[in-house]
C-alpha cells in the first residue's frame, strides 16, 4: 500500500522495480502491476549472457542460466565458503553477491539511455496522430457494406445485438487502416522501433493513444457511414427503417468507442515493426 501511495503522491506512472523478488511480491499482493527494470534495459545487453534466477523464472522469464543463488551454500562449519565467480550477468541483487558477478544494470551505458530519451523527446507525434484519425475515417469508409449485412439482425437480436457484430468489423478496418497508414512513413517506423525497446514508454505511448481516439470527435464520419449503409447493396430492403432511426447512429458510436482498444492500437503497430 505505501508504495501505490508513493506511486500517487508523486504522479508516477508506473513503479520500476530492480529485483525480481521485489516485482513478484507487489504484483501478487497490490492491485497494480510493476515493471521490471530488466525489460527497459535487456535490449542494450546484446548478447551477453544472463542469470535470471528463481524469482524471475516465477515471473515468466527464462534463461539457460537459472539456478537458485540460494541453493548454493555461504559457509561450511561456521566458515565462510569461497564461492565460484560466475561469467554472466545477474539481475538478482543476492544473486550478483553470491556468485561475484557484475549486474545488468551496472552493465548498462547511461549515456545509451539519454541519448535514446533525447531523440524520442524530440519526434514530433503530431504526424502519428494524424495517421491515426486518418485511419479511423477511412476504416468507417470501407466497412459500410459488411455492417450493411448485419443490420438485419437488428431485428433479431436487438440494438445490443447488432452492436456486438459490428465492433470486430469496425476493428479490423481500423486494423488494416492503422498498419497500412503507420507503415507508409518510415520515421514513424523509426520512431516506434525506438519506444519499443522502453516497455514503460510504449505502453504509455499506447495509452495516450488510444484515449485521444476514443474521445476524438467521428460524428461527420458516422453520418457519412449511416448514408452509405443506406445506399449499401448488402443492405436488406426490410431493414432500411432501422438505419434511419437515431438509435442507429448512437449504436454505429457506440461499436466505435468499443473496437477502439490498447490491444488494437499495440497489436497495429507491432505489426508494422516487422513488415
Amino acid at each position: 500500500e505505501r508504495i501505490n501511495e508513493l506511486k500517487t503522491e508523486n504522479n508516477a506512472i508506473g513503479i520500476y522495480f530492480l529485483c525480481p523478488e521485489g516485482l513478484y511480491v507487489y504484483n501478487k499482493f497490490s492491485h497494480s502491476k510493476g515493471v521490471f527494470a530488466y525489460d527497459v534495459i535487456k535490449g542494450d545487453l546484446k548478447d551477453k549472457e544472463v542469470h535470471l534466477g528463481c524469482w524471475a523464472r516465477k515471473l515468466g522469464y527464462d534463461s539457460k542460466f537459472n539456478e537458485c543463488a540460494g541453493l548454493f551454500l555461504t559457509t561450511y562449519k561456521g566458515n565462510p565458503l569461497r564461492a565460484e565467480k560466475k561469467g554472466f550477468l545477474t539481475v538478482c541483487p543476492f544473486s550478483t553477491w553470491k556468485f561475484g558477478t557484475v549486474s545488468v544494470y551496472s552493465a548498462v551505458s547511461e549515456k545509451t539511455k539519454f541519448e535514446e530519451i533525447s531523440r524520442e523527446s524530440q519526434y514530433d507525434e503530431s504526424l502519428i496522430f494524424d495517421l491515426l484519425v486518418n485511419s479511423v475515417k477511412e476504416a468507417l469508409n470501407k466497412c459500410a457494406d459488411e455492417i450493411a449485412e448485419k443490420v438485419i439482425m437488428w431485428k433479431l437480436g436487438g440494438e445490443q445485438y447488432f452492436t456486438l457484430l459490428s465492433i470486430p468489423i469496425i476493428s479490423k478496418y481500423i486494423g488494416l487502416e492503422l498498419t497500412r497508414n503507420l507503415n507508409s512513413t518510415p520515421s514513424v517506423k523509426q520512431f516506434f522501433n525506438e519506444i519499443s525497446q522502453n516497455k514503460l514508454l510504449f505502453n504509455q505511448k499506447i495509452s495516450t493513444y488510444t484515449d485521444y481516439l476514443i474521445h476524438y470527435s467521428f460524428d461527420s464520419e458516422i453520418d457519412g457511414l449511416v448514408k452509405t449503409i443506406l445506399n449499401s447493396p448488402k443492405l436488406d430492403y426490410s431493414a432500411r427503417d432501422i438505419v434511419n432511426n437515431t438509435n442507429f447512429k448512437q449504436a454505429l458510436r457506440t461499436a466505435l468507442q468499443r473496437a477502439i482498444n490498447q490491444s488494437l492500437i499495440q497489436n497495429s503497430i507491432m505489426n508494422i515493426l516487422y513488415i
